[in-house]
């Protein structure tokens, strides 16, 4: 594995891999890591628990601070109003709950909002998702995806500015049901 201190991140997020006890990549992570801060597309296979999250979640939330810190620095980030630039996809809302701790532990140092839009969502907090505090990283399900999607909604337009996209738990979607997100995605693009 590699050294973090050997990538180009901002120092916070070494920080917080550090307060985590990451103090060395596995080749998987630098791997991915290197490739999406190139602009790559990766498909990551490791084992669960193996720090797929970091994998995905440090390089998006480098590239995101590259671009808000230019716009965003003058102004406090409680009245900043942003624009979503990543979409990380879960197959279960249980499955997102337990991921939206980890990946806030690298995003708000660096000022990132990070906000779960799905079906327990509620009103007041998906009110606040679409007009108050617009957050970078959204995470979500693709049935929440499509209804929105379908329906053209204040959501749908939301995701529009995304220039990220993480599939967790690919493998699942086959058959039919793959085929099905491949046309989601595909209306994302």
């Amino acid at each position: 594995g590699g050294d973090l201190i050997a990538l180009p991140v901002d120092q916070s997020l070494i920080d917080a891999s550090l307060a985590k006890k990451i103090e060395r990549l596995y080749k998987f992570q630098e791997e991915s890591i290197k490739q999406i801060l190139c602009g790559k597309d990766v498909v990551i296979v490791a084992p669960t628990a193996s720090g797929k999250t970091e994998a995905f979640s440090i390089p998006i939330i480098q590239k995101i601070s590259e671009e808000i810190s230019h716009f965003s620095s003058l102004r406090p980030k409680t009245c900043r109003k942003g624009k979503v630039l990543a979409i990380l996809v879960y197959p279960t809302k249980a499955l997102a709950r337990d991921q939206l701790p980890k990946i806030k532990h690298f995003a708000e140092p660096l000022g990132i909002n990070v906000n779960i839009f799905d079906g327990d969502t509620t009103k007041a907090e998906r009110d606040s998702i679409i007009t108050t505090l617009i957050p970078e990283i959204v995470i979500t399900n693709f049935d929440i995806i499509h209804y929105h999607l379908l329906n053209r909604t204040k959501f749908s337009r939301l995701i529009k500015t995304a220039r990220f996209l993480v599939v967790d738990e690919a493998h699942i979607y086959t058959g039919v049901f793959g085929a099905n997100i491949h046309h989601i995605v595909k209306r994302l693009q």
